[in-house]
């Protein structure tokens, strides 16, 4: 779930070690759990049942390699898409892939970049792109409703991709605020991702240090929720665009 971005070296001997016990350690029902197992076989032999196929075993093939190509979110119901960190990353490269010839410059509304997300996944909800309107106006000091495609697309990436991290990092604000000393934040985003990071998409900790000590206003070292927001929405460690792209692997 965390694997947008590593807080320790990816082939570091001490994390992986640490991974390697954390997984053994896991009993039956919390390793389907945690790797959403049951997520996709259930869809898969849903699939075979649904088409009847002549050879169930190639379509459990097929599925599973579309799996891990990510193609196997296109056209699909919102509650698959939204089901497991796998499948919303794989939607996002999915939808900069189709429109990756937009200018990156081009003004837009955010319901006019819910009309292209709606094109693949027809029940996609309204509420990412609403608050990613809510959250660009309130950074731009303005009420205007037309941004460069870029800014919108990262916003809205950063609020699908994360929406359980950013939930409970905002709980972690003052209600009458939404703003937070850096350092006890900081202490509070730690908790949250050494806790949670195997049941939602996490950020990493290095990268968030990094976010919060930019977001920081000045010499108060406070932290206020729009900004923390802005911060994560403008981290290229954090977003999937064109320039990030490689061919599809099923490696």
């Amino acid at each position: 779930p965390s694997s947008m971005a590593s807080s320790a070296p990816l082939f570091s001997p001490s994390h992986r070690k640490k991974m390697d016990d954390e997984r053994f350690n896991l009993t039956p029902d919390q390793f389907i759990k945690r790797y959403h197992i049951h997520v996709y076989v259930q869809d898969a032999i849903r699939q075979i049942l649904d088409n009847r196929d002549e050879k169930p075993l190639e379509g459990l093939l097929n599925y599973f390699n579309s799996v891990l190509v990510g193609d196997h979110v296109l056209l699909r119901e919102f509650e698959y898409v939204n089901a497991t960190p796998r499948n919303r990353l794989a939607f996002v490269r999915m939808a900069v892939e189709a429109y990756q010839n937009i200018n990156e410059d081009k003004l837009m509304s955010c319901n006019d970049h819910f009309q292209l997300v709606s094109l693949l996944c027809p029940d996609f909800p309204t509420q990412y792109h609403d608050d990613a309107a809510k959250q660009l106006r309130e950074a731009s000091g303005n009420s205007q409703n037309l941004f460069p495609y870029k800014k919108i697309a990262a916003c809205w990436q950063i609020l699908f991709v994360f929406s359980e991290f950013i939930a409970q990092v905002k709980d972690q604000f003052p209600p009458s605020t939404l703003q937070l000393d850096r350092n006890s934040l900081m202490w509070s985003i730690k908790s949250i991702i050494n806790s949670k990071h195997w049941e939602f998409s996490c950020p990493s900790i290095s990268l968030m240090d990094s976010i919060l000590s930019a977001a920081a206003d000045g010499t108060s070292q406070f932290v206020t929720y729009n900004k923390l927001l802005s911060g994560m929405a403008s981290c290229n460690a954090l977003i999937i665009d064109a320039s990030a792209l490689a061919p599809r692997t099923k490696s």
